[in-house]
């Protein structure tokens, strides 16, 4: 899978794309589990029903994984930066993690600007608002890195919080949460020494076609996609999984031959 941003940057993960990239794999190859081959590794998903589980790799607070200036030697936890206090941890991408009272209060797309650009995230970041509203349960907001604005659902952001959640203490460790952005609920699972996962629900938006540009200018080759959709993320979504038997998990790659998806 290589999610490409509307700035023309390319993301190393995006738990939502993966998980509909898997569904659109999981239909044609009529499989319950398969891998999606990604920037920041292999990730293996479980699909039941309209429901895609995906693994999201073990949250890094390091410096150097997240990664933070590199006159950092310590994890970046709770620490002002512009004008909220966040904490910095990859999750297949970078994310600044600010726990909030009001989420609604604050004017997401003004004040991250200077969170995303600060000179202690030299390859920028997403900055992320959590708010806890019950035992295990919040709601997200995201400003993303490469679209520059918010967006009305981000996985790895939703797996963000749920780390960050963990590390200070405001959740039980081991225990799933329930994240809810503006786009609709994910859960997620956050487990000492394991890969996080992320689940949530998918639906196919629509199927077309589009004239692609595979060698040069001048050679292009129309391919056949289904635009991603989804009830709980943005238009990086995509089909619905189809009905499927056990079966060894399979490579998305192999599947996405001659086809174009975001």
């Amino acid at each position: 899978m290589k999610l490409i941003q509307p700035d023309g940057s390319t993301a190393a993960m995006c738990g939502n794309g993966a998980r509909v990239a898997a569904a659109w794999a999981a239909e044609r190859e009529e499989a319950t589990k398969v891998i999606v081959e990604t920037p920041a590794g292999a990730r293996r998903a479980t699909l039941s029903d309209t429901t895609v589980t995906i693994e999201m790799g073990t949250p890094a607070f390091t410096p150097s994984q997240v990664p933070l200036a590199t006159d950092r030697d310590t994890a970046l936890i709770n620490e002002q930066v512009g004008s909220l206090s966040v904490t910095a941890v990859n999750t297949g991408v970078p994310h600044a993690v600010a726990m909030v009272d009001d989420i609604d209060s604050i004017s997401l797309n003004d004040i991250a600007p200077p969170i995303r650009h600060a000179s202690m995230f030299p390859a920028g970041v997403n900055v992320t608002l959590g708010e806890l509203t019950g035992a295990a349960q919040f709601r997200q907001r995201t400003y993303e890195r490469g679209v520059e604005s918010e967006t009305r659902s981000c996985g790895t952001g939703a797996v963000a919080v749920g780390a960050v959640a963990r590390r200070l203490g405001i959740v039980e460790t081991d225990t799933p949460i329930t994240v809810r952005p503006p786009g609709g609920e994910l859960r997620v699972s956050v487990v000492s020494d394991q890969s996080a996962t992320l689940t949530g629900s998918v639906e196919r938006e629509f199927q077309t076609e589009l004239s692609v540009v595979t060698e040069s200018p001048t050679h292009s080759k129309t391919s056949s996609t289904t635009q991603p959709g989804s009830s709980d993320s943005d238009p990086d979504s995509d089909s619905s999984s189809g009905p499927g038997s056990e079966q060894n998990p399979k490579s998305v790659s192999d599947s996405l031959q001659d086809n174009v998806t975001r």
